[in-house]
């Protein structure tokens, strides 16, 4: 189980706040950082879970609870972190949704104030999760990357190329993030396979649509698969919903978050630079995108396989 793989991985200096993300939208990153989040709890580490998508943010939707308060109406001093934050009906867990979507993501998770908040956190749970961005349409999760300690990458088997799984890698160890390993979403559970094995688990569920564990189970086994010939298009930003808050906010939010001091302070201060991605845009007004959500449906469960 990807629970069991995190904590070998960290055996020496386990992690206390983790990354979940994945190269382009709709791998799964979210479902993945989600089951992930309410194993840990499960086994009894408090765990916060934030969801730092501030261009498609989903947690709310997946937990079926409000958008509002979250990350940026803390970050700008408008709530306090226990407002902020949300039981779900999981011991040990509480969700942080994004709040207000803001027109400046980057500059905002990368700010004092978020660092400040992260530092926070950690005196009150023993794990902080972050759902993130994609890597290769927005630096984003690069800035995030540097103050976890551990970086989870999410991959879809179904599409997934070899190239792109390496470039992943790349660009994580560029800003020098720890990768723990990459999980391969949607792998099919066979009957026979060797060097593998996989559970099977009664219909658990909560929230709008369930998590956990279903009649597939987690199944891995040792080795890569990979599909070729597969030609998709990607987009990354604001649909038109989101795409119209954001520009509608603009300037009330942005003038909210540089009167703070921090925010004056940092004014000279630059995004990291972004390592070419062979045409992906980071754009943070990026066009509507046709990318698929992660959803679940109750009962249902993950396939994944951890490389």
């Amino acid at each position: 189980m990807l629970r069991t793989g995190v904590r070998f991985a960290t055996v020496d200096a386990p992690a206390s706040s983790l990354l979940v993300t994945s190269a382009f939208p709709g791998e799964g990153k979210s479902l993945v950082a989600t089951n992930l989040a309410v194993s840990l709890a499960l086994s009894g580490i408090k765990v916060i879970l934030i969801d730092t998508d501030l261009r498609r943010p989903s947690l709310h939707d997946k937990f079926d609870i409000s958008r509002e308060p979250g990350l940026t109406t803390v970050l700008i001093g408008h709530c306090s972190i226990e407002e902020a934050l949300t039981d779900v009906g999981v011991p040990g867990l509480k969700v942080m949704p994004t709040g207000p979507l803001p027109p400046n993501p980057a500059e905002l998770l990368g700010s004092h104030a978020m660092r400040q908040l992260h530092a926070d956190l950690l005196k009150i749970a023993d794990v902080v999760l972050f759902d993130s961005p994609p890597v290769m349409v927005a630096v984003d999760a690069l800035v995030l990357a540097t103050e976890c300690n551990g970086v989870v990458a999410v991959s879809d088997l179904e599409r997934a190329r070899k190239s792109e799984v390496h470039r992943l890698s790349e660009m994580l160890r560029s800003v020098d993030a720890k990768l723990l390993g990459v999980v391969l979403n949607k792998v099919p559970v066979m009957r026979k396979r060797p060097y593998g094995y996989k559970y099977g688990y009664g219909k658990y569920g909560y929230g709008k649509y369930g998590y956990g564990y279903g009649k597939y189970g987690y199944g891995y086994g040792y080795g890569y698969g990979y599909g070729y010939g597969y030609g998709y298009g990607y987009g990354y930003g604001y649909g038109d919903e989101n795409k119209l808050e954001a520009e509608k906010g603009d300037r009330g939010f942005r003038a909210e978050f540089e009167a703070l001091p921090h925010a004056r302070s940092e004014a000279g201060s630059s995004e990291p630079a972004l390592p070419g991605n062979g045409g992906a845009s980071g754009d943070d007004n990026g066009g509507p995108t046709e990318a698929a959500t992660d959803t679940k449906s109750e009962g249902d469960a993950t396939d994944a396989k951890t490389a």
